[in-house]
């Protein structure tokens, strides 16, 4: 059988981020709904229940109207604590939101899928993760995400080299 044409990666979920500024000095609830976990350093919004988040939306550009799946980042100055940002988004009366666009983990998910059906990238993929586990190195070992943001092995494995550079668009 002859082999599959070569594609381009897909384009990843439209990402970026955006501000919302929710103003509760007259009352009102903010109407979102957002996954509460400690061990994040973001917000997810689950979804908009009206209130605040649905005023703002009425008037909003497209491209900053809050949705489901975008990820509430920063409150008020305040990153990567989701406990103090939920505490500011209950005692602030102004909140100024950061908000991410494309980083749930269901858009990342499918993300990944469409780049391996689109590139047949698979196996390059398993590669990555396992040089990521540390298993070349005797000091430390483990994944832990290293290899996403920069190659730290001695003499760069290229199957790395082109997983990350399959990557690049997606994370």
């Amino acid at each position: 059988p002859a082999a599959p044409a070569a594609q381009s990666p897909p384009k990843p979920a439209a990402t970026g981020t955006y501000e919302v500024v929710l103003d509760k000095s007259h009352g009102g609830r903010m109407g979102l709904d957002v996954d509460f976990l400690l061990e994040r350093t973001v917000l997810p919004v689950m979804s908009v229940t009206g209130g605040l988040a649905e005023q703002w939306n009425k008037v909003a550009p497209a491209d900053k109207k809050l949705k489901a799946d975008d990820c509430i980042i920063e409150v008020n100055g305040v990153r990567q604590n989701v406990s103090v940002m939920l505490d500011r988004c209950k005692d602030d009366t102004v909140l100024n939101l950061t908000l991410a666009r494309g980083v749930s983990h269901d858009s990342l998910v499918a993300d990944v899928k469409q780049l391996i059906q689109a590139t047949a990238c698979g196996p390059t993929l398993v590669r990555l993760a396992f040089l990521d586990t540390g298993s070349l190195e005797q000091r430390s070992g483990g994944p832990n995400g290293a290899l996403r943001f920069t190659f730290g092995l001695p003499g760069a494995d290229p199957g790395a080299a082109a997983g990350h550079e399959l990557l690049g668009p997606i994370a």
